[in-house]
This record gives structure tokens, sequence and C-alpha cells, in this order.
């Protein structure tokens, strides 16, 4: 395992998931509609879990002699008028990317039974994100 290498990939993706705590977040704010209440609830569930995230690489970069990276990813900003399914269809697009980085974090970390489980549990949680967005967004019509 290249240690260099392996620290610059999870420095990575603690980038990205600080960018997912701010993302879900900020769509916590703004849901619009009469179905608010259960969307902010998991938007807000969905920014613990990438706390969660964030601070296992975190940790796991230090044990490993780096330094965690204080930025986040870019993060876009939707305009006022972005509806809940918009929003969704968002964060499923999210999900998915960082679903695939993660599994070349994993490809990276083979030789490291630790640090592949470490991985392989963040794996399993985000394909759980992934796979319970697609089931919200099956629903008939543009439901708001």
């Amino acid at each position: 395992m290249d240690r260099k290498k392996v620290i610059a990939k999870l420095n990575e993706m603690l980038e990205h998931e600080m960018a997912a705590i701010v993302t879900y977040l900020h769509h916590s704010f703004v849901v619009p509609g009469i179905h608010r209440q259960p969307v902010v609830d998991l938007m807000q569930l969905r920014a613990k879990e990438s706390m969660a995230h964030a601070t296992l690489l975190g940790n796991k970069i230090m044990a490993l002699g780096g330094h965690p990276s204080v930025r986040v990813s870019e993060v876009f900003e939707p305009g006022p008028q972005q509806t809940t399914r918009e929003m969704l269809e968002e964060e499923l697009e999210a999900e998915r990317k960082t679903l695939e980085e993660y599994k070349g974090l994993l490809r990276m970390v083979k030789d490291d039974v630790p640090l592949e489980f470490m991985v392989r549990g963040i794996l399993l949680e985000e394909q759980g994100h992934v796979e319970s967005l697609e089931i919200m967004l099956r629903g008939e019509g543009r439901e708001e």
C-alpha cells in the first residue's frame, strides 16, 4: 500500500464528506412543501452520517501519519426555486459519485485489513444512501 497515495485519497474523501454535510444541511433548511418534515429529518440524518464518515477519515489520516484537510469540495448552491425532487436527484448523483470514489479507495487499501474494513463499512452505508434515494425517487409524477 502506498501510504502517501492512500492519505491523499483519504483527504479527498474527507473533503467530499465535508461537502456532503454542507449540502445535506442546506437542503434540510430549504425543503418546501407539505411533505417537508420527513425529508428534513432524512437530510439532517445524512448530514450526521457524513460527519461520522468525516470523523473516521480524519482520525485514520492522523493514524497513518498524515494531516487531515480542512478543505470542502465544491458545493453547488441551487437557486431558491429548487424542488424537493430536484434536491433528492442532486443528492443521488453525489452519492453515486461518492460510492464510486470509495470503491476506488477500497482497491488502494486491500493490503491493510483494518483500513479495508473501515472503507467497506462506509461503502456499505453509502450504498444504502443510493438505494434509499432511488426508492424515494421512483414515485410517479413530479410530486413535491
